[in-house]
């Protein structure tokens, strides 16, 4: 299933003289309220409105000046609505006084939304190897999914399983197993284009997302992250890789049969002797077919059902 994006993220999406415009557009309407009421009605609170939303939709500056407009606009009022105050310098201090309590809230609704974001990106990365989680390789692929639904464009997922790294960890520690880990998310992301997208989804487990790729996109793509992760690991430590390239010409089930279909792949290289790319194309028709395998070794690999 498709995850819904929230409201913040379809604002935050407007163009940016669209929002600028609507934060403006609510400080004329509060102060057109504030105008009808002559004074009797308050209407201190809705000042923030245009105030929150400007921090929170487009950027803290453009909050600085909608602080100052609410306030300059709300000292207006003061002064033309008859209020009497015991001394005439009572309503500019009051005017100090909104303004420094608009720039607290600003200040705390940047540092909020900063730390929310921090959040985001953290539940969403990898710790280790600083590349996506499983968590936002699955958001992403339900996203190209709906692209292929929509568009028709092929979708490849790869599935790569790193041979030999229990080796690593038990003959060389695990600290060196941590370093085998970042050096090949380096290399693969290295040889990926902007809109790919690599995560580690296990142990020593990755996977790619090729949105609008074909079959021989995919191979040239593929061919090109195992040469650079040949050339990373080279001398240093004695592992390989194992994966399994699945080419969706029409729209897979969910993310999990996406997953499925590509381990089982992997798998099947893994069978027929480790160090092989083994690709193949989906349909909904006609299920898996299994091209012939990628790789140093050309041994033929029975069709997936």
């Amino acid at each position: 299933m498709v995850r819904r994006r929230s409201s913040a993220y379809r604002i935050r999406s407007w163009p940016a003289w669209v929002r600028l415009l609507l934060t403006y557009a609510l400080v004329v309407g509060v102060a057109l309220l504030d105008s009808l009421t002559g004074g009797e009605v308050s209407f201190s609170v809705f000042y923030l409105a245009p105030v929150l939303f400007a921090a929170w939709f487009v950027r803290k500056r453009v909050a600085v000046a909608a602080a100052v407009t609410s306030s300059a606009v709300w000292l207006y009022f003061e002064l033309t609505t008859g209020r009497v105050y015991s001394s005439a310098w009572i309503p500019y201090w009051n005017t100090l006084v909104r303004l420094m309590f608009f720039m607290l809230t600003i200040e705390l609704a940047s540092r909020l939304q900063h730390s929310l974001r921090r959040e985001r990106l953290l539940g969403r990365t990898d710790p280790l190897t600083e590349i996506a989680n499983v968590r936002r390789f699955e958001e992403h692929a339900d996203y190209c999914i709906a692209d292929l639904r929509r568009t028709g464009r092929p979708l490849t997922i790869a599935y790569i399983d790193l041979d030999d790294f229990k080796r690593v960890n038990d003959s060389l520690g695990h600290k060196a197993g941590d370093t085998l880990l970042r050096t090949v998310a380096q290399a693969l992301r290295s040889r990926l284009r902007a809109t790919d997208l690599l995560a580690r989804v296990g142990g020593d487990e990755f996977g790619i997302l090729l949105p609008d790729t074909d079959v021989d996109g995919a191979r040239a793509i593929l061919e090109k992250t195992n040469t650079a992760l040949k050339e990373a690991v080279d001398g240093k430590w004695p592992v390989t890789q194992s994966v399994g390239v699945v080419t969706f010409l029409d729209t897979p089930h969910s993310f999990d049969d996406m997953i499925h279909l590509a381990d089982q792949l992997m798998y099947d290289g893994k069978h027929a002797g480790r160090a092989r790319i083994v690709q193949g194309v989906w349909t909904a028709e006609g299920g898996m077919e299994v091209t012939l395998p990628l790789g140093p070794a050309r041994t033929p690999v029975a069709k997936s059902e």
